[in-house]
């Protein structure tokens, strides 16, 4: 189990909540998401690891997409809100679950 995840009587797992307000503050600090810290809270490794090295993505878009896309994130790692990928393989899914 990841140790961030609580055990629930009935072997349920509950994860915890992320908050908008606390992405945006590390996205701020890691210097506008190039180090893609706001990414490790949402629980997105590899793009962090991604950002890093490319710092903040192709010529900086990555900031750009990282700024408006947080809410959509954060609301789909709370259960809120369904991923907007089809649900096809394909290389947009691919591209998708690197962005997420």
């Amino acid at each position: 189990d990841v140790p961030q995840r609580m055990r629930l009587g009935g072997g349920g797992v509950h994860e915890p909540r992320r908050n908008l307000l606390v992405a945006y503050m590390l996205w701020f600090v890691s210097l506008f998401g190039t180090f893609g810290l706001h990414n490790l809270y949402l629980g997105h490794e590899s793009l962090a690891f991604l950002r890093t090295l490319t710092l903040g993505g192709v010529c900086g878009s990555g900031l750009l997409v990282d700024f408006f896309s947080l809410p959509r994130r954060v609301a789909v790692r709370n259960g809120k809100r369904q991923p907007s990928l089809p649900a096809r393989d394909s290389m947009w899914r691919f591209l998708g679950r690197l962005a997420d």
